[in-house]
This record gives structure tokens, C-alpha cells and sequence, in this order.
């Protein structure tokens, strides 16, 4: 499911207008209602990554009316009313003192929104956009009953597991009358208070479930929690255990990036003075280090243990253009104390080519290895875990290794691989016959 989509601009009769087309990684703001007022292009390519950007001196402060976007999935655009820079050791997303908010979610279509409807028209001032991780999902809090009015997003990805977030200075602090948690990961638990710190006491809210058939409340004085929020905490259903499915990843040099190439040569010489050609070995190891970083999108705050082997395979020969690495993924869940989000491992390659030495021929077998650093790169692999609770999909069984009656359910893992491989290596043999012995055999 989606993340509840801003209100659009409708015309007299009530019809949605249709977005204006434009490139992927942009957003408009239009200074009146309508597609053909003054406006203001934002490529994304153009703004650093979680950096605060002011609208001042564009004529756009406080002065927008429409947004159009379109965004590449995961990609998020965050407008506030009040241009603020981030404390020391703040993240960017967090929105204190910074007003009300307008998040443009990107889901790689181009949208149009009435900011009047939502009474933030004229009110923008800032932005900063970011990449997020939407398979976590995302809290979102209105102001106003029946989810209107303004509307803070919380995207899980960004928070930490079981610790208490303070949230003084947002606008939503004390003002959130509805919510909504559609797409909520299944296996996450979202908790509200009325008070930013545990021993402050106050109520709380505890009907936020990813697994659970209600998916939002549209007023919240039915459960004694209207305009009191203060703080929130998430935490997740961990597994007993999980087994990962190895997978491949194939490439190319057109997957390095650009001037990161680098060949490195062994080269073996010698002389094969019999009548029957002999094999050779020609070897490289102890040169090439490699450094691989591996990252989890869906796993980085369960609180557990990963490690991660690579096997690589480089082209041999001008035919041998795609290579290919397979990766072996494991989870260690009583190291719930390790939240680790990525893991990097340095390797040395050792490469080994047999070849063929001429008979009655002295020989030149050179070997090169070509290495380069790929560029970030997506992968999904299956992965079955086992929940000592029923969530929806599982199957209830008795697991034969911890021989206890857990729910297994098959699914994805996503996440990213980048660092230095050996892509292809090219061997190449030259001979000369040796003076007064018989030819080499055509």
C-alpha cells in the first residue's frame, strides 16, 4: 500500500486536474492555483542530499499555492515553514522547530497538490530531500480529525528500534487528533506518549500494529489521546531464526565506475624442451584488495548479527565479458545487541589460469586482471524466517532445528553491494619454436 496521497487540485465540476508532465527528480511550486501561474523548477540534481535548502530570494518564500512532482521511488521531498538549520548532531529529518510540513512522497508519477486544501498555502519556506527506505513504512499524524489538516510523516526507516524519540518543537507535538499506519511493516510496533521521557509517566497509545487489521483511527478523543502526543517508540517482531538464499549478482565494466579501473600483470616465462606440450599454471594472489561493503535495507534495526562471504568470477578471455559475484548472507539473532547495518570485509584475490606451454617452444604467458569498483547495486534474494507468533502469511509448524512450534513464512530481503571486483581477466600466450627441434605441431 501507499502512503496516503496529498489532496490534488479539482476544477468547478469537481474533477481532478491532470499534473503537468515533467522529468523524474523534479518538483514546481506555483505561486496561484493553476499549472499556468508563475513558477519555480527544482531538479534534485542540482540540491545536495540531506541539506536544508531555503526558499529566500526566489521568490518563492512563502508564496506557493500548487506543488507538481515526480519523483523516483523512495525518494522524499520535505517542505517546512520555517527555514532552520539542523542542531549538532540532529538529523536532517528531524523537524524541530521547523513548523509545519509538507512531504512529497515519490512513487514515480507525477502528482499535483492543492496546498489550500491541507491550509498550508503560502507558508513554505525550506526544504531538504532525502532517499528513504519505504519498506519499513511510515506513521502518518494529522492535526485534524478524519486525517486532515496537517500531516507529519514518520518514516520508521529513519528511527532508531527501542528508543524513546522526543518530538519538542515539531508542530505535531500536542496537536495530533488522527492517525494512520497503512503501510506499516508487519512485523513493526509503534507506541505514542503523552510525555517525551519514560519516568515522566502519562497515558499512551498502544493500537499502532503492523500485523494488525486496523490500519488508522480518525479520532482520537475515543481513546483519550487527542492533542497530547509527546514522543514515540518502534520496535519489531524478531525472529528465532532465518535462512537466507545465496544469489549471484552478474556484471560488466559498464557497472564500474567511471576511472576506477585498475589492470594488475603477472607474468610467467620459461621453456618447454620435450616433444609433448605440458600444461601450465600461471597465478596472481596477494596483490588485489578487495574492500566489499553489504547493506541491508530491512534488517538494520532488528538488532542482530549478519556476516556475508563473496565468491567471485571473473571473464576470462576477450569472450569472457560478464562476471559474477554470489554472496552468502547469515543472521545470528542472540546478537540482538549488534544493530549492524552494513558490514564490510577486505579479501585478497587470488587468481590461477592454466595455459598450455608449446613443446620444444620457450613460452610468454602474461595475465591480466582487470579491477574495478562497482557502482552501489540493488539485490533482492528469498529469505524463510521463523516468528514465534502468527502474522499474516505464515504457516504454523514445528521448526526441526530449534524443534519448537514457531510460523514460518517465506520473503524478501533487499539490499546493497558495492566495492572493488575483479571483473575479467585476459591471458595471452606467446611462443617461439626452439632453434634445431622439430616444429610445433600445426
Amino acid at each position: 500500500m501507499l502512503i496516503s496521497q496529498l489532496p490534488e487540485p479539482r476544477d468547478r465540476e469537481g474533477r481532478s486536474i491532470k499534473p503537468p508532465e515533467l522529468p523524474s527528480g523534479t518538483f514546481i511550486l506555483y505561486r496561484d492555483a493553476g499549472i499556468d501561474s508563475e513558477s519555480k523548477s527544482f531538479n534534485l540534481a542540482e540540491y545536495p542530499p540531506e541539506r536544508r535548502h531555503s526558499l529566500a530570494g526566489g521568490g518563492f518564500d512563502d508564496a506557493t499555492t500548487w506543488i507538481a512532482f515526480n519523483l523516483p521511488e523512495g525518494k522524499v521531498v520535505t517542505l517546512m515553514t520555517h527555514h532552520r538549520e539542523p542542531e549538532d548532531g540532529q538529523p536532517v529529518w528531524d523537524l524541530r522547530y521547523t513548523g509545519e510540513t509538507v512531504d512529497l512522497v515519490g512513487t514515480g508519477t507525477p502528482q499535483l497538490v492543492d496546498l489550500d486544501a491541507i491550509y498550508m498555502g503560502d507558508k513554505l519556506s525550506s526544504f531538504f530531500w532525502r532517499q528513504v527506505d519505504l519498506n519499513q513504512g511510515a506513521i502518518e499524524l494529522f492535526e485534524e480529525f478524519d486525517y486532515k489538516g496537517s500531516r507529519t510523516l514518520l518514516f520508521i526507516s529513519e528511527w532508531a528500534d527501542e528508543e524513546r524519540h522526543a518530538l519538542n518543537g515539531w508542530y505535531i507535538e500536542d496537536r495530533l487528533s488522527s492517525v494512520r499506519w497503512s503501510t506499516l511493516d508487519d512485523t513493526v510496533v509503534v507506541r505514542l506518549f503523552e510525555t517525551r521521557k519514560k519516568e515522566e509517566g502519562g497515558r499512551s497509545f498502544n493500537e499502532i500494529h503492523g500485523a494488525g487489521k486496523v490500519k488508522e483511527i480518525p479520532d482520537l478523543t475515543r481513546h483519550d489521546f487527542d492533542n497530547v502526543l509527546s514522543s514515540f517508540l518502534w520496535t519489531r517482531i524478531i525472529p528465532e531464526r532465518a535462512v537466507i538464499k545465496s544469489f549471484k549478482i552478474k556484471f560488466d565494466e559498464t557497472n564500474f565506475e567511471d576511472g576506477s579501473v585498475k589492470n594488475y600483470t603477472v607474468i610467467q616465462e620459461g621453456l618447454n624442451d620435450s616433444p609433448v606440450d605440458q600444461p601450465g599454471k600461471i597465478s596472481l594472489s596477494h596483490e588485489i584488495s578487495e574492500t566489499v561493503t553489504l547493506t541491508i535495507s530491512d534488517e538494520h534495526r532488528v538488532g542482530a548479527k549478519f556476516g556475508f562471504r563473496h565468491l567471485s568470477k571473473a571473464g576470462v578471455g576477450d569472450a569472457g565479458t560478464e562476471s559474477e559475484v554470489t554472496i552468502e548472507l547469515s543472521y545470528d539473532y542472540t546478537h540482538r545487541d549488534e544493530k549492524e547495518s552494513s558490514k564490510t570485509v577486505t579479501t585478497v584475490t587470488a587468481l590461477e589460469q592454466d595455459f598450455i606451454k608449446p613443446r620444444y617452444s620457450s613460452f610468454k604467458c602474461e595475465m591480466v586482471a582487470m579491477v574495478g569498483r562497482l557502482k552501489p547495486t540493488t539485490f533482492r534474494t528469498d529469505v524463510t524466517r521463523w516468528y514465534n507468533q502468527d502474522l499474516p502469511g505464515t504457516v504454523k509448524e514445528i521448526d526441526e532445528v530449534t524443534r519448537k512450534t514457531l510460523y514460518r513464512r517465506d520473503e524478501m530481503l533487499v539490499g546493497r553491494i558495492e566495492g572493488s571486483f575483479c571483473y575479467k581477466v585476459r591471458l595471452e600466450i606467446k611462443s617461439t619454436p626452439i632453434p634445431g627441434r622439430p616444429p610445433p605441431q600445426a
